[in-house]
């Protein structure tokens, strides 16, 4: 047990998981810890030669970066309760580095690490969310989107409606999802408060720095326990996944042999061979479930107490990691079905 995931799961996407790495999760520690360093630099508050120091230190550990000393640095961070702790003893293992870390607080790295993996993990979900309205939009073509259907409502059958309108009521809100999670990326915050969030010690122009080198956003407050930064990041893409189940949801019902208004790929049965299990839509669903109670740790955190929680703020490095896991496999999941419209009509 890490406190800081480092398992592989089988049910994200590649490109999802190697975000969240416990080599990737240190490896954006020790970009944080340089940005500051550099920072400080370039505003004359530690000299230049300190700042090569610190950075040739950094270089070392990032080549010699493995799973192993990852994994090793998380393991002893749960232990001692922050995994900048051990990362800051492997940086400083064959010098003294008095410069490194000044001003700042660990909180200060975990929070900026995971928000500089955050924009690269909502990057994947846009390509994936992109990638599923490409699915939906290329079964209403293929069908020519004029065929009738029947609109249900309350589960019941109500007024005609078309399959183009059908798959344009899945669309519209699934691109606004997609754009919600692009315009996020750009609102990403820097966290730098030091050691009791007033910024003691921190210049402005340090900030700006850390945040331009980052491409996190300067915000212009701390965030140690007003976690609203990651909550609301955290809630877009739990909107964008419960849309996803939505349209997974209908697909599945729809599916059904008694209604017969769509086919997908075809899940096995080990004991009904006759059965079309709509594999997809279950995997859709299963992973979005997931994402929504994961996502739920944070979004319904109790309060962040005084200047730092105890172990509130610990929880999301459990919870945001996976988040971000089963919300690519819901997206890759309905990005990969094989839909297809049929004609039952009204």
């Amino acid at each position: 047990m890490t406190g800081l995931p480092t398992f592989d799961p089988g049910f994200s996407t590649p490109a999802m998981t190697m975000i969240w790495t416990p080599t990737a999760r240190i490896a954006a520690m020790l970009d944080v810890e340089r940005a500051i360093a550099a920072s400080q630099a370039d505003s004359g508050e530690i000299p230049i030669d300190a700042f090569d120091k610190i950075s040739t230190a950094i270089d070392a550990v990032v080549e010699q970066l493995d799973t192993a000393i990852a994994e090793q640095i998380l393991i002893d961070g749960w232990h001692v309760g922050t995994p900048v702790i051990p990362l800051l003893e492997t940086i400083r293992a064959k010098q003294e580095l008095p410069l490194l870390h000044l001003h700042v607080t660990t909180q200060d790295i975990v929070d900026s690490a995971t928000m500089v993996q955050i924009g690269r993990a909502l990057r994947i979900l846009v390509a994936l969310a992109d990638r599923a309205i490409v699915m939906v939009a290329s079964a209403r073509d293929a069908d020519g989107g004029k065929h009738p259907v029947m609109a249900r409502t309350l589960l019941q059958p109500a007024l005609p409606m078309t399959v183009a309108q059908r798959a344009q009521h899945w669309i519209e809100p699934l691109v606004r999802h997609r754009a919600a999670l692009s315009e996020a990326v750009a609102r990403l915050p820097l966290q730098l408060g030091g050691p009791i969030g007033d910024r003691t010690g921190i210049s402005d122009g340090v900030v700006a720095g850390v945040a331009r080198r980052l491409a996190l956003a300067d915000v212009g407050y701390v965030w140690h326990t007003d976690r609203s930064p990651i909550s609301e990041v955290v809630g877009v893409v739990g909107r964008a996944v419960a849309w996803v189940a939505k349209i997974a949801h209908d697909v599945a019902l729809l599916g059904q042999p008694e209604i017969g208004e769509v086919q997908v790929r075809a899940g096995g049965s080990s004991a009904m061979a006759h059965k079309r299990n709509p594999i997809d839509a279950v995997r859709t669903l299963g992973a979005a479930d997931a994402c929504a109670g994961l996502a739920s740790i944070v979004t319904r955190s109790r309060p962040h107490e005084f200047e730092r929680a105890a172990g509130a703020w610990h929880a999301e490095w459990f919870a945001v990691p996976l988040v971000f896991h089963t919300a690519a496999a819901a997206f890759d999941a309905l990005g990969s079905m094989e839909l297809r419209f049929t004609h039952r009509g009204p």
